[in-house]
């Protein structure tokens, strides 16, 4: 038997259609368990993802026991032409929780918004999405959220500040003078401290293996990001001087 690291938990009150198609869409790279009930949040692993069946209406679950599991990981909520139950709406706005509309159609095509979501979230977030990341955990960021954006999306490009600089279009004393007010002492400093953010959310919001998301964010390797996390802590803001992260 051969055991993935990705594990997709399905929850449907029947095993048709999804747990066929699931298991055959993605085979070669996760395991599918099939649930008829909600499960325990114990069953579920940070970074698996959560497919719940409401083609239905979903009336037979509990949105209740569900909302929780996405605490772990991605859920998604497949729904049809039925009404889903109000209930199923409360825990809809959820941020980890993402509702796909899947309407009567042949099989093959009426789940593909499903399989292309999860492939999306398997191969790891892109660099828009890391941003907004780092966006959303660090709120003071917002003044210069086209320079996070620019790190995130071409990490390897943006190793120096003369080349952030460019890429964002901005000279370099606007930028160091734009990292400055939010207390770093240089661009170096905060270009770490972007890197390191996002490391950790893509870690703690997708199963993606440490070393896979060091190349994602533009980190080398282990003992790289110890001595960068150094650097930065020395010439960071306080908030940023207890950051640590681990499985780097």
């Amino acid at each position: 038997m051969v055991v993935h690291p990705n594990v997709i938990h399905l929850v449907a009150t029947s095993k048709v259609p999804l747990l066929p198609l699931l298991s055959y869409a993605f085979r070669s790279i996760a395991s599918v368990r099939w649930w008829a009930a909600v499960p325990s949040i114990a069953a579920i692993r940070t970074g698996d993802l959560v497919v719940i069946d409401l083609v239905d209406g979903g009336r037979a679950l509990q949105p209740a026991v569900a909302a929780r599991l996405s605490t772990r990981g991605r859920m998604y909520l497949v729904t049809g032409t039925n009404p889903i139950a109000p209930e199923w709406l409360e825990i809809s706005g959820h941020e980890r929780v993402q509702v796909l509309r899947c309407p009567g159609c042949p099989t093959s095509e009426r789940f593909i918004k499903l399989v292309a979501a999860i492939e999306a979230e398997m191969n790891g977030p892109a660099g828009d999405q890391i941003a907004t990341y780092v966006l959303n955990r660090e709120p003071r960021f917002a003044a210069v959220a086209d320079i996070v954006r620019v790190i995130c999306a071409r990490p390897w490009e943006t190793r120096r500040p003369v080349a952030l600089a460019a890429l964002a279009a901005t000279g370099l004393p606007r930028l160091r003078r734009a990292v400055g007010e939010l207390g770093f002492r240089r661009v170096e400093h905060f270009i770490v401290a972007v890197r390191l953010i996002a490391f950790e959310e893509v870690v703690s919001r997708h199963r993606v293996p440490s070393r896979r998301a060091r190349r994602m964010v533009g980190l080398i390797d282990r003992a790289n990001v110890s001595r960068q996390l150094q650097r930065a802590r020395a010439g960071s803001p306080g908030a940023f001087r207890d950051l640590a992260v681990s499985g780097a």
